[in-house]
Formats: C-alpha cells, structure tokens, sequence
C-alpha cells in the first residue's frame, strides 16, 4: 500500500510527467511503482491522475486520506504548537508568521541546490514590522541561496522543522508549484504564488490542470509584486470547491480509516 505524500493532483509526477526535462524513464518509473496493491490519496476527485501517475487501476485508489493531518483536527495540538514556537522564537510574539515554502527545481543533482530569487534584507524592510518571515525549503535540497546573517529577528530558515507543524503555525502561505497548497488550504488562510519562473517549469514538469486557472490564490512573479500582496493581503482564504474537490474528508481519521482498510472486522 502506497501513503503518497501529498494531497490532491497538482505537478505531474510519475508516469505522467515522462517526457518532461524533470522526468526519469518509464523503465525506473515501472519498477518505482509495479509493486502497489493499493494507493491512498485524499480524494475520490483525483483517481484519474493517480491512476495514471502510478499505472495502477482506479478501483485500487482507496480515498482514505492523509494519516500526519490529525494534527489539524487537534485543538490540543494546535495549542502546544503555538506554545512552542512562539516560545522558540520571540520575534513571532505580535507578529503574523509567513511561510515560503517552495518546492524544488531540476534532476536529482540540480535540485540539491536552490537559487532563491528573494532579498530578505529587501523584504525585512518592507515587512518587518508587522511579519516574520519563515523559509521551509523541499526535502531535497541540501542548500539555498537566501542569506539569514542580516536579518534577525525577521527571517528564519527553518527546513529542518515539520512542514505540518509550520502550517498550523503560519497565518500566510508564499509557495510556488507545490502540493502543500492541499493541506493549507484546509486551514483557512491566504496563499500567494510566487511564480517567477513558470514558463520553465511548465518545461520541466507542467501540471494535471492549467496552473494560472487552477491555483486558489493571487499569482506574483517578481520581489516587488510578491511584497506588494502581502502589504496589501490581497490573499483570500481558499474557497470551499477547491477544498471539496481534493478532501473527500475533512476530519483527522485517515489513520483509522487505513487500519480498518487492512485488517477489516
């Protein structure tokens, strides 16, 4: 049983992006996969593109849900998270907390690095009074290229915490292509896309739906537009449909549905 780790369908992957400059062959991406009996995704709307990605009948995508979301669904939690950090970091005491959490770029050797296109000396001035500003880079990335020595107290890498745990956190959410946007938008807070190199990455991976059409908030490509957004919060809450369609449901029992699943009554 695969527990993909995203929600909803986003970026191509798999079978679905070969072809694309960031693909690997069908041969690997075959031996990837051929072994699932079953697939867990967070919702019945999305079958045809995991079925396609993974090369597996439809009929063996289970739309059970995500287990590490019942964390969104514990208020108890939720209390000790914001305990937590704002003890960790005093800065975020009276501040909101935005998170820039992009996904990677290129193949496995070009992705360890990432050329960030932001000045935080830049956005510190700008935003510094009213936000912090947290940097969770993709797993696969080893270095950035943001320098943090200039500016304390208002922005913070923190890829190495829990990308759930800085979502309950954070009151905005600044991203790119990546299928965080599902589980954020379960939360009822703006996101921004800062999209500065579309047009390549539509080369490189492309998506299940039209990017510019589909994405659940206002879309930026240079420093000054992104600032420009978040001054003036011209992000809005995700709407509903786009929940609904990629939550089949909406309640922190994925785990109890999944263990039922495998070993029925």
């Amino acid at each position: 049983m695969q527990l993909w780790h995203a929600a909803g369908a986003f970026k191509k992957f798999g079978h679905s992006a070969i072809g694309y400059a960031d693909s690997l062959s069908p041969e690997f991406e075959t031996r990837a996969h051929q072994n699932y009996t079953h697939v867990i995704a967070s919702s019945a709307e999305i079958k045809t593109q995991y079925a396609e990605a993974f090369q597996i009948d439809q009929e063996k995508i289970l739309p059970l849900g995500l287990p590490r979301l019942w964390k969104f669904y514990d208020e108890a939690y939720k209390q000790f998270n914001q305990t937590y950090y704002r003890e960790m970091y005093p800065a975020l005491k009276r501040k909101k907390v935005i998170l820039y959490a992009p996904t990677f770029r290129g193949n496995s050797e070009q992705r360890k690095a990432f050329d960030v296109p932001l000045d935080l000396s830049a956005l510190q001035e700008q935003l510094g009074e009213e936000y912090v500003f947290f940097v969770k880079l993709h797993p696969l990335v080893d270095k950035g290229s943001l320098d943090f020595t200039d500016t304390a107290d208002f922005a913070f890498d923190v890829s190495d915490q829990n990308i759930t745990d800085l979502m309950l956190l954070a009151d905005m959410l600044v991203t790119d292509y990546s299928s965080v946007i599902f589980e954020f938008a379960l939360l009822g807070k703006p996101i921004l896309f800062y999209a500065y190199d579309l047009e390549n990455y539509l080369e490189e991976r492309d998506f299940y739906e039209a990017y510019e059409s589909y994405v659940p908030g206002p879309i930026v490509k240079t420093e000054a537009a992104l600032i420009h957004a978040i001054q003036t919060e011209t992000g809005e809450a995700v709407n509903d449909a786009f929940v609904q369609r990629n939550f089949t449901y909406q309640d922190g029992q994925a785990a109890e549905r999944i263990i039922a699943e495998l070993m029925p009554d």
